[in-house]
Order: C-alpha cells, then sequence, then structure tokens
C-alpha cells in the first residue's frame, strides 16, 4: 500500500523564539488569458475558465509542488460529460427550459474583468446575457480567488434587465420545480469508480452516494449546504483529493432544492453531482444571489476541518483513510526549536508504530509543530522552555503501521507519574523533561472464510465463482470478495473489532447447497434471505474468526431431504387414495 509520510529534520537554533510551523510564502494570483480560456493561477491550485461556455469551469489543477507527479497535478480533474454534445467541463451553469436539456448558458460567451488584484487574493468578474428562451437574463458571477489557497468564492447573480417577466422553473419537463443549478464532473485518479458523493445538509451531517448510483434525484428543499465528488483511494493524491460546493449562508441554503446524481454520464468515466436551486420568477429590475465557496484540494484534516469546517467526527468516518500521508500538503516547515523534551510510547506489548503525527501546539493554537511517528522513542523539540503546550495525535485514532492493529490515544503520563486523559491535553513541559505518551492498541478484526464440501475439500469449479459480501447488520455493503474456482479461501482484514458484522454468501452454487457453518470449529446458526446465507458474527467477543461454510450436494442437504420426504408422503397418500377408490368402484 503507497503511503507518503511526514519526515521533519529538525533544525536547532541557539536562540529560542516563538515559531510559526507553517508559513505560505505569499505571491500574487496570476491571470492568464489565453484566447476563450483564462488562467488562474494562486500557487496552490490553477483554474481554467472558459469564456465561450458562459465561464464555466474547464479544469483545476492541484499545482503546488507537493502534488507534483499525481493524476490532479498533470492532468486536473476534469472529465468528459456525455449525455448530448461531450462537455469537458468541471463545473457549469445550467439555465434551462429543456431544450435542450443542458440549457442556454453553456452556450453563452462571457465577458471578463479583473475587480481587484492584491498580494493575497484576486477578484473577477464573468458576466453574460442570455436571449431566449430567458430574454434579458445577466448571470454576473463575481470569483474571488485567495493567494495560496484551495478555496475560491464564486458569487452568482440572475438579474432580468429585460422588459418581460423571466421564470426558470422545470416542473413541466423535469418534473421538479427547479431554477438556477450548477453541475460538478469529475474524474480524479486513475478512476472514476474510486470517487464517492456526498451531500451536506444544514446541520453539516452528511448523505454519501457511492459510485452505483445514476440517474437518481433527491429532493432536501431548503437543507443543501453543500455537495461534492471525493477520492478517498491516493491514486490521486496521497491525501486523495475533493471537489465540493458550499453555500456560504441561510439565504442560500434557503433556496435550494435537491441534488442530481450520475455516473458515467455519455458512456464515459466519469462521477457528476448538481445542486439544483428552487424555481423562480424575476420580474424586470428583480435580481437573486447565491453565495458559493468551492473546494478543490486534499483531504487532509487541516484543510476540511480547520478551514472548512467540517465536525472532526464526520471527517474521521466519511473523509480519512488510514493511507494518507500524514504531511500537511502546501505547507513549508519553519522550525527554531532549541528545547528537548523525551516522549516513550506506551504500547502495551505491541511492537508495530501507530500511523501517526505527534502534534504541539502553544494554547492559542497558533504555533504548532508535527512529528511523525517513526521510533517509540522520540525527541520532541520545543520553542519556549517551562511552558504550557497542547499535546495531540493525529490521527486520536487509527491503524498500526503493519495495519494489524488499531490504537486510540488516551493521554500523557508527565515525570512525576500525573496521568493527563484525553485526545489533546495540556501539559506543562520544560527543557530535557521525559514523557509517555499512552495509547491503547488492539488486534484488528481477520475474518477467513472457507468454502468446502461435506468432504471437507475445496467447493468444485462447477459451483463457479461467488461473491460473498461483508456487511452491517444495517444491510451496509462494507466489502466485497469474490470466492474464484481456484481458490476457495478468502479473507476480510482490517476491520475494526468491537462490532457485529454479517457475511452474506449465496445458499447455493452449480448444484450445491449449504449445509451448515462452523466458526472456530462451533456449528453456527445462519438465515437464509432471497438464497442468500447471513452469517453474523459479534467482534466484541473474538478479532479471529476461522470460518468454513459447508456446501452439500443438492438431494442431500437438510433442505432437500425435507422437500422429498414431503414428496414421500404426497404420493403414498395419492396411492391409498386411489386404491380406495378402485375397491370403492369394485364394490358398485
Amino acid at each position: 500500500m503507497r503511503r507518503s509520510l511526514l519526515s521533519l529534520y529538525i533544525v536547532i537554533m541557539m536562540f529560542a523564539i516563538q515559531i510559526h510551523a507553517f508559513t505560505n510564502v505569499l505571491s500574487d494570483v496570476t491571470v492568464t488569458p489565453a484566447g476563450d480560456l483564462i488562467f488562474v493561477n494562486n500557487g496552490f491550485i490553477e483554474l481554467t475558465f472558459d469564456l465561450s461556455r458562459g465561464a464555466a469551469i474547464r479544469n483545476i489543477k492541484a499545482i503546488h509542488k507537493d502534488f507534483e507527479n499525481t493524476p490532479v497535478y498533470r492532468n486536473g480533474i476534469a472529465a468528459v460529460r456525455g449525455g448530448g454534445p461531450n462537455i469537458d467541463i468541471v463545473a457549469f451553469d445550467i439555465i434551462s427550459d429543456n431544450n435542450p436539456w443542458y440549457g442556454v448558458a453553456l452556450g453563452a460567451r462571457s465577458s471578463y474583468r479583473v475587480v481587484e488584484q492584491t498580494s493575497n487574493y484576486t477578484v473577477l468578474e464573468f458576466s453574460y446575457t442570455l436571449g431566449s428562451p430567458f430574454p434579458g437574463l445577466k448571470v454576473v458571477k463575481t470569483v474571488k480567488i485567495p493567494i495560496n489557497s484551495f478555496i475560491f468564492y464564486v458569487n452568482v447573480t440572475l438579474e432580468n434587465t429585460g422588459s418581460s417577466q423571466i421564470t426558470l422553473d422545470l416542473s413541466g419537463p423535469w418534473g421538479r420545480p427547479v431554477g438556477y443549478m450548477i453541475e460538478i464532473v469529475t474524474k480524479m485518479g486513475v478512476s472514476a469508480a474510486d470517487e464517492l458523493r456526498f451531500v451536506m445538509f444544514d446541520d453539516k451531517t452528511f448523505d454519501i452516494f457511492s459510485p452505483d448510483v445514476t440517474f437518481e434525484n433527491y429532493r432536501y428543499e431548503s437543507r443543501v449546504a453543500g455537495i461534492g465528488i471525493f477520492d478517498k483511494s491516493t491514486d490521486s493524491s496521497p491525501w486523495g483529493f475533493m471537489l465540493g460546493v458550499f453555500c456560504l449562508d441561510d439565504a442560500t441554503i434557503s433556496k435550494t432544492y435537491g441534488i442530481w446524481l450520475e455516473r458515467s454520464a455519455g458512456g464515459a468515466d466519469n462521477i457528476l453531482n448538481r445542486i439544483e436551486f428552487k424555481a423562480v420568477t424575476l420580474n424586470p429590475g428583480e435580481r437573486v444571489d447565491y453565495r458559493l465557496m468551492f473546494y478543490a484540494g486534499p483531504l487532509h484534516k487541516i484543510y476540511v476541518v480547520d478551514e472548512l469546517g467540517i465536525p472532526e467526527d464526520q471527517y474521521q468516518s466519511i473523509f480519512y483513510d488510514a493511507r494518507f500521508s500524514t504531511k500537511p500538503p502546501g505547507k513549508e516547515v519553519k522550525l527554531e526549536l532549541p528545547y528537548s523534551v523525551r516522549a516513550t510510547l506506551e504500547l502495551g506489548n505491541v511492537t508495530s508504530l501507530p500511523l501517526a503525527t505527534i502534534v504541539i501546539q502553544d494554547l492559542g493554537k497558533i504555533n504548532q509543530v508535527f512529528y511523525e511517528i517513526n521510533s517509540s522513542i522520540l525527541d520532541l523539540r520545543i520553542w519556549s522552555n517551562a511552558s504550557y503546550y497542547l499535546i495531540s495525535i493525529e490521527p486520536p485514532r487509527g491503524f498500526t503501521k503493519d495495519e494489524q492493529y488499531i490504537y486510540s490515544f488516551i493521554g500523557v503520563r508527565l515525570p512525576n507519574g500525573t496521568f493527563i486523559e484525553g485526545k489533546t491535553v495540556s501539559v506543562y513541559l520544560e527543557h530535557n523533561w521525559s514523557i509517555v505518551l499512552v495509547f491503547d492498541v488492539k488486534p484488528l478484526l481477520k475474518i477467513d472464510i472457507k468454502l468446502l464440501t461435506i468432504n471437507r475439500v475445496d467447493l468444485p469449479q462447477q459451483a463457479g465463482n461467488l461473491d460473498i459480501y461483508l456487511k452491517t447488520l444495517f444491510g451496509e455493503v462494507i466489502d466485497r470478495k469474490i470466492s474464484k474456482t481456484d481458490s476457495r479461501v478468502i479473507t476480510f482484514a482490517g476491520l475494526v473489532p468491537g462490532d457485529k458484522y454479517v457475511i452474506v454468501i449465496p445458499a447455493e452454487a452449480g448444484g450445491y447447497v449449504i449445509n451448515k457453518v462452523l466458526i472456530n470449529d462451533i456449528e453456527k446458526e445462519f438465515t437464509i434471505h432471497n438464497g442468500q446465507a447471513w452469517i453474523v458474527i459479534d467482534s466484541s467477543k473474538a478479532t479471529r474468526f476461522d470460518i468454513e461454510v459447508i456446501y452439500g450436494q443438492a438431494g442431500f442437504t437438510a433442505s432437500m431431504m425435507y422437500y422429498w420426504v414431503a414428496f414421500t408422503i404426497a404420493l403414498v397418500i395419492v396411492m391409498i387414495i386411489a386404491v380406495i377408490i378402485k375397491k370403492t368402484r369394485r364394490k358398485t
């Protein structure tokens, strides 16, 4: 598994001064026109606007040096969106009467101008005015692009500059009352099949949609605070990647109607998400505004949690992946750290180290340093002697480097034996002190499944390839494996212990039917649902499960025997009735 781990080389200085471990090097945002294309470079991302397509965003590239040689650096995140003309655009406006379905904004020619340019940000304005069927509808997009940021802001204004009332409403042709829309289409890594989609609600909870969900609309009226597409694999970058569109205020959220999802639109390799706003009617001179924030960047916590404001528990459960590099991308490290604190890791009897980073901050969280855990004893450097610091582990709960254990950071033990519990602890530190970082480490759940016949040999080839699913008790698919004809042993590994899981396996295969199930050599009950056997395991009681699924040939299983007996009894009854009828006829 590919990983890129944080490696900090500590520079010890002679004088103690406060440090800013992460500093951004300022440079002006550059705006470069090239025909119909406008390239905007802010040092972190490069945006390409297409004036011939209503100032749609044609591509976004992660151009910071930390992303070199990754797909999002080389190619950006653009994908072809078919379904009519091929639309090779990342984000575009839909203003439509369904003739064509994608509307008239995509064919509008936009003008642009630089409104403001400073050392910290640049503001651009794009505008176009539509003709039929929305004569006089002026669209103005004001885009603010900060320096050295994965975030940029877009304010969209629709204004009726004509003499007649204008209504955006697709209730008739689409069956839902939607008006202005923004569609995003991406391919971030090797395959769009790695990309998931989300909708964020006004309470900062999420719904997540797999790549398989397509041609579906969901109504979340006045609740959509954001939509996005994200790739948790490290194929796109060492930190994955996300494109998100977020509503900046309650007024914009109140205008939302729902979302539309597609996969492989027009037969191309892409993932699609669309935010749809409510139908709107504008009298001459009236206008409506949509205040939005775009994020095109990595799934590292320092950006997703600290800058986007997504709750940490949602980040951990939805966006975080243990394969991510712990080094925050786009940050330059300046260290002037003259004082030393020795930290020893307490991991129980486990020798494998947590795949994590130690974070040391001052109480105001202004200055911070990061240390990759690459030894059970580390020399931590601090910038002020005899001071209070905040110590945490990022992530606070995760996997060890050998992927055999799951760890949780518990707290810090001081030289005098005092133990301070918490995910982030406030501790007083002095030069040459020794502290202990305490972890709770448990083995990860591992499930080995063998498919056997009654004779305890592998299920034969005639049973074919079999899909085996690992699910939650609620039916959510966690993983899928294929038992192939050349090997009837599969493994589900790296699972968090403590929960109940369901193994779902075909009850019949190639003339064989499940006879019994053994878990750790003990026979286990199972249930049949729609031709699938459901086997429930409780990982709170064990972390290693050896499951043997025993198949018998059809006709020799208990269920088949039941039917055979029932058939035989019925046949005997029929024969008896026939004899009685025959005797009755003879008497008459």
